[in-house]
């Protein structure tokens, strides 16, 4: 029934500002106090709305935190561990939901395109957060980084703005850099619907909305991420959603030698 109605909204044009009515909505539901975590504040609801598609300020911590440990962990497996302070960008941090945990392991940055989002991170959270552009380049030199993570970012691209956000990753990470890519996967219960479609050509969109909000739903198998990805970046492993505890499958991939 969602998505009959979706799909009509979508048909009328209408899909997008009924979603922005739906986020504002979610931002009003009540909600636990919000409480300063490792003397950080919390943004406020309608910024978590924007972030993560919900107000809960527990889960949204919670989240945040288990995706942060999870990339630690990952980095460390390969050879680019945060205990040595390396250069990391968070790709689309919105509020800072991931990098609030990761700015004092590393040297971090961060980059969105929404200014009310990049706003709220610059002036409470560690870090250097910046206002990104809908399309390349990013406002860094070539090189710049060590390592680049992005949650729930590539999920919401259709296939041409994401390989060219795969080539501009490419030019701000250093050779031998990593870049750790979540993404839905076809283990996500929903893909059981599509899953001959998807394995086919290894991308497929489920749901249309303007490019980059948590409207738009796109879905890869690993080996069509990897496709998408090359020839800059070798895919070294795959970590599937139904294992990864983010809910999100998890790319990880190697940038290779110019």
């Amino acid at each position: 029934m969602r998505r009959r109605l979706i799909g009509v909204l979508d048909r009328l044009g209408l899909a997008d500002a009924a979603f922005a009515i739906f986020q504002h909505l979610q931002a009003l539901k009540p909600a636990a106090e919000d409480v300063a975590v490792e003397d950080l504040p919390v943004p406020p609801a309608y910024l978590r709305v924007m972030t993560a598609g919900h107000a809960d300020a527990a889960a949204f911590l919670a989240q945040g935190r288990t995706a942060a440990d999870l990339i630690e962990a990952v980095a460390a497996r390969h050879d680019r561990p945060l205990s040595e302070h390396p250069d990391v960008l968070d790709f689309g941090c919105g509020c800072g939901r991931v990098s609030r945990y990761l700015g004092a392991r590393a040297r971090l940055s961060g980059c969105d395109i929404n200014g009310k989002l990049i706003d709220w991170a610059a002036a409470n959270l560690p870090g250097r957060f910046v206002l990104s552009r809908q399309t390349p380049p990013l406002p860094y030199e070539a090189a710049a980084f060590d390592l680049v993570y992005a949650t729930s970012v590539f999920t919401h691209m259709t296939e041409e703005p994401l390989k060219a956000w795969l080539a501009e990753l490419a030019r701000v990470v250093r050779p031998g850099g990593l870049a750790l890519l979540s993404f839905f996967d076809e283990k996500i219960p929903a893909a059981a619907e599509f899953a001959d479609r998807l394995a086919a050509d290894g991308f497929l969109i489920r749901q249309r909305g303007a490019e980059g909000s948590n409207l738009l739903c796109g879905y890869m198998t690993a080996e069509g991420f990897a496709r998408r990805a090359a020839p800059a970046w070798r895919l070294v492993e795959t970590i599937p959603s139904d294992v990864s505890g983010v809910g999100q499958a998890m790319a990880v991939f190697r940038r290779i030698d110019a």
